[in-house]
């Protein structure tokens, strides 16, 4: 388990060196979310004119929400798909662009919008549970379910893409390449969200002096400034995440890539001797 914690904190650090390479990664979240925005903008006209025509116009609504639901869902499936996709150009040796990343995931379109309705459709499911069991017990059930479905699912997107399996195949090799990484997933997720996390949690400091100081003024001006900070780290985290997932993909998959260091192939020789 110890050499699992080394590897899984090796990897976050030579995902955070590659990004370092790669800094146009970091357009994809910021094109999803603007492409999401866009999607929310167009709906917004027609859901609020679906409020005002009685039963017909409830069901119109919700059917619009649950179209845009989707919609959404899909757009951030298809630029994580980018992200690994261009990383895993960088982990071969090449030196990705932007276009390469969302040439990948055109190019596996159809998969991933099949993937996207059937994880969105079951994200819906959870929701769902969690929403009728209104009590501990429910919202630890559903949340139990969701974490496990995120781990087992873990890999789909990367199968999608560079193996081109279908979904139920990509599912199948997920759960095949979870079973050898499932220490070094688990753990990098968790290590990213927590330091995350705290990097959030740390912005609401300078927001408290402000607000103690009894200006109002630095105290807006300290919000905007921690406004973007967050969403900095939103951009930050998905791309790390999306990088790492690549990373991960191709260290359990055994397929031999450029780290520095040659940190990977170091990891596949100690995987071989506990064989």
């Amino acid at each position: 388990m110890f050499e699992r914690f080394e590897r899984s904190f090796r990897l976050i650090g030579e995902s955070f060196s590659l990004l370092k390479k790669d800094k146009e990664l970091l357009l994809f979240p910021v094109v999803s979310a603007f492409v999401s925005l866009i999607a929310i903008v167009a709906f917004v006209i027609p859901l609020i004119l679906s409020i005002g025509f009685g039963a017909f116009g409830q069901r119109s609504f919700w059917f619009m929400v649950f179209i845009l639901y989707f919609l959404i869902y899909f757009i951030s499936v298809f630029f994580t798909a980018g992200i690994i996709g261009a990383a895993d150009i960088r982990l071969r040796g090449g030196d990705p662009k932007f276009s390469d990343g969302i040439k990948i995931a055109a190019k596996n379109v159809h998969r991933l919008f099949l993937w996207a309705l059937i994880a969105g459709t079951v994200g819906i499911l959870i929701r769902a549970l969690r929403g009728r069991r209104r009590n501990i017990i429910g919202s630890i059930i559903s949340f139990i379910l969701k974490a496990a479905w995120e781990i087992l699912t873990f890999f789909v997107i990367p199968v999608i893409i560079l193996e081109k399996k279908g979904i139920r195949d990509s599912a199948k090799r997920s759960l095949e390449l979870f079973r050898k990484a499932w220490g070094e997933e688990i753990i990098g997720q968790f290590s990213i969200g927590a330091i995350f996390a705290v990097a959030a949690l740390l912005g609401f400091i300078p927001l408290l002096l402000a607000f103690f100081s009894g200006s109002m003024t630095l105290t807006i001006i300290v919000l905007i400034v921690l406004v973007f900070y967050w969403v900095s780290l939103m951009i930050l985290s998905s791309t790390l995440n999306g990088i790492y997932k690549a990373a991960l993909y191709n260290y359990a998959a055994g397929n031999k890539v450029k780290f520095s260091d040659e940190f990977l192939r170091n990891a596949f020789v100690q995987k071989k001797k506990k064989k």
